[in-house]
């Protein structure tokens, strides 16, 4: 039985499949079960790869439908004090009653 250091463990088993693995000691009345799983680090990294890609698509997003938002608000503002503008003059004018 391998001497096991730590509950992490990487297997190398060559250069292109390097493998991530965790291990569970089970103990039952009579005998201990070791429950080992394992994952790929290329799948790994290519789920990480895939979060970062999902992660800056949503910032650029947020970031569009913030600036959309603001222009909005900016050219309703605009239009309401050009309005008001508009009937300030009116009325000094004299033009309306």
């Amino acid at each position: 039985m391998k001497k096991r250091n730590g509950k992490w463990k990487i297997y190398r088993h060559s250069l292109k499949d390097k493998k991530i693995g965790v291990v569970h000691e089970i103990k039952t009345n009579e005998a201990k079960y070791y429950l080992e799983l394992t994952i790929s680090e290329e799948d790994v990294i290519k789920s990480i790869v895939a979060a970062q890609k999902s992660i800056v698509i949503f910032f650029s997003l947020c970031v569009i439908l913030m600036i959309i938002g603001l222009v909005q608000i900016f050219h309703t503002l605009r239009n309401s004090f050009n309005k008001l503008e508009d009937d300030v003059i009116e009325i000094a004018n004299g033009i309306r009653i």
